[in-house]
């Protein structure tokens, strides 16, 4: 076998390895929740076209769905933070709320029920936290006389601040939409356990 036809065998085989990647991160990314293997296929169809004569083709690594998430997720992400800004700023002016505060004593936790998911954050008051499924930007907030709000966009419903009374240490939002049906948050505030 000639050195030329185990190149191309060799650039064959990691062209093959690099698209079954690339298929099933498209794959994972539309039919699941997960994301696959992003930049794997890329990088193998890349490396195999560029073992080729055919170095050009190294450029069809670039149809590898990282190679094009990576960078939306960054401008959207920066994008999403300033628009965030824009709402809730003149809100929390406008009802006088307490300026952020971190609570190193306590701590937030976000279960989402219909996904069996435990999230837990640090508590902050009057910072946004996010939720991805179901989609819901939340805050929580203090008055001048220390009445606890939570404030709420769902993005889905009205583009606008919904605020609920949040006197317990407990507060449970339904039928927030996703892709899957109505979904149901709960918030709760906690004492942070110490870990020594």
């Amino acid at each position: 076998m000639s050195a030329t036809t185990e190149m191309y065998i060799l650039c064959a085989i990691l062209c093959l390895i690099g698209f079954f990647f690339m298929g099933l991160c498209y794959y994972t990314v539309f039919f699941t929740e997960s994301s696959g293997a992003p930049f794997i296929g890329g990088i193998f169809v890349a490396i195999g076209f560029l073992l080729s004569p055919f170095k050009w083709l190294a450029l069809l690594g670039l149809l590898d769905y990282g190679a094009w998430a990576l960078p939306h997720a960054i401008i959207s992400e920066h994008l999403e933070y300033k628009r965030r800004r824009a709402l809730f700023d003149p809100f929390y002016f406008d009802k006088g709320y307490q300026e952020r505060k971190y609570d190193e004593t306590k701590e937030l936790h976000v279960r989402i029920k219909e996904r069996n998911e435990e999230l837990i954050y640090h508590y902050t008051t009057r910072s946004e936290y996010s939720l991805n499924i179901p989609k819901l930007v939340y805050s929580i907030c203090l008055d001048k006389n220390n009445n606890r709000f939570l404030l709420t966009e769902e993005p889905y419903k009205s583009k606008q601040i919904k605020v609920y009374p949040f006197d317990e240490d407990i507060i449970t939002l339904k039928g927030l939409p996703s892709r899957k049906g109505d979904m149901t948050v709960e918030l709760e505030i906690c004492e942070k356990k110490d870990k020594t």
